[in-house]
């Protein structure tokens, strides 16, 4: 019986989302991903998205959220954010953070459920910003003052 359960634990650890974002690295192929918006409108990713910028983190989004304001529209272009959300009590992002988001001049996917962003990497305190060619990964980034995104975008 003990060994069941640890068997069983064991399976748990290894499916769970930290061990997940483990394997998507460069050169792979960005599974699937179709989130809502703050507008609950269903994107997926295009064979033209050539960035995408996954905040997991509150701080990150609060930070990151003037400065891709800032940038000009034609510089967002095959840019897509993805908030994870998934933590944030359900009454709270209904009352308060989606319709803040709703002023925003850009699309913020959004992940209600761990699971749809188990796969994307991930260091604390920091954006992820994955360079996407055909639909892999091209590069990782991880970028702990959002500040530099705008010239890693020009790259």
């Amino acid at each position: 019986m003990l060994r069941r359960l640890f068997a069983l634990l064991s399976l748990c650890l290894l499916l769970s989302p930290a061990a997940i974002a483990a394997n998507l690295d460069v050169g792979d192929a960005l599974p699937p991903l179709a989130l809502a918006d703050q507008f609950d409108k269903t994107h997926t990713l295009a064979a033209d998205t050539r960035w995408l910028l996954f905040s997991h983190d509150r701080a990150v989004s609060d930070a990151l959220h003037p400065v891709l304001a800032a940038l000009p529209a034609a510089q967002r272009d095959g840019v897509v954010y993805v908030a994870d959300i998934n933590r944030m009590p359900a009454l709270v992002s209904r009352l308060f953070a989606v319709p803040a988001m709703r002023e925003l001049p850009f699309a913020v996917w959004l992940a209600r459920d761990a699971a749809n962003v188990a796969i994307l990497p991930r260091e604390a305190g920091k954006l992820t910003v994955l360079a996407l060619q055909g639909g892999k990964v091209a590069a990782v980034h991880y970028l702990a003052d959002v500040g530099a995104l705008p010239a890693l975008l020009a790259r």
